[in-house]
């Protein structure tokens, strides 16, 4: 199993319009794919579930809210894997044996503080040291059950910052992609969130005293072509990035 993040600070650069057509056209090529929607805006979640469908079957039960809500001790804990669902308007359009399925976001994943309260030291707002590994390997854990065994490729759509959420992404990752337009500005914060997620993953690896380095690709998307190539503007940027 492979575990692919699509991350950028930018929104509307096509980070779930990718995600999503990565996840379908992996699909459609029969292997087993599992999206993860982490974005509070719930973009892909709604690409897949009208909202009327989520709101009456999946909001207050099948997201994953309810695992990042669940107690780590104690009482009984939500199951990453309890919460998997299968669009059965998309399955039914992919042949060749493959299957996608999904664990769907909730719009209250922006209070983020909130939700992993007790991971936060209350005068600093920071993650202490005694609890970081533990708090940034959480998604890491819980894809290492046995039920997503089966899958060969899982996505995960992360918000448009460099929250808890993504970075419990990144710390799970084997690779991350990075949509990015083909414009001046677009491309000058990819320098700027390269080195803020090399920063982390450093801190990380002397915590959890390990070697983890997802590999990365930038994406370009809403490139437009003319005679075959890009056009002179979006050339320059996409050469500045290679």
């Amino acid at each position: 199993m492979k575990v692919v993040s699509v991350v950028n600070y930018k929104g509307g650069v096509g980070k779930t319009t990718l995600t999503a057509n990565l996840g379908a056209g992996l699909a459609a090529r029969g292997n087993r794919v599992l999206l993860i929607d982490l974005d509070p805006q719930a973009s892909l979640t709604y690409s897949f579930f009208t909202p009327h469908e989520f709101k009456e079957r999946l909001a207050s039960e099948r997201t994953i809210k309810k695992w990042y809500d669940s107690p780590s001790r104690g009482r009984a804990v939500t199951k990453l894997a309890d919460l998997i669902v299968t669009p059965d308007r998309v399955n039914r359009q992919i042949n060749h044996g493959g299957r996608l399925d999904m664990i769907l976001s909730h719009e209250d994943l922006v209070t983020v503080d909130t939700l992993l309260a007790d991971a936060i030291d209350k005068r600093t707002r920071e993650v202490p040291l005694s609890r970081y590994v533990k708090v940034f390997r959480r998604l890491k854990e819980g894809l290492s059950h046995t039920a997503f065994s089966g899958y060969d490729f899982v996505l995960v759509d992360c918000p448009p910052n460099l929250n808890m959420m993504t970075k419990n992404a990144v710390v799970a990752s084997d690779f991350m992609v990075i949509p990015c337009r083909p414009d001046y500005l677009s491309t000058n914060g990819i320098d700027h969130l390269g080195s803020a997620i090399h920063g982390f993953i450093r801190t990380f690896n002397h915590q959890a005293q390990i070697f983890h380095q997802p590999r990365e690709a930038v994406v370009f998307t809403m490139v437009t072509y003319k005679t075959g190539s890009p056009i002179d503007a979006q050339g320059l940027a996409i050469h500045r990035v290679g």
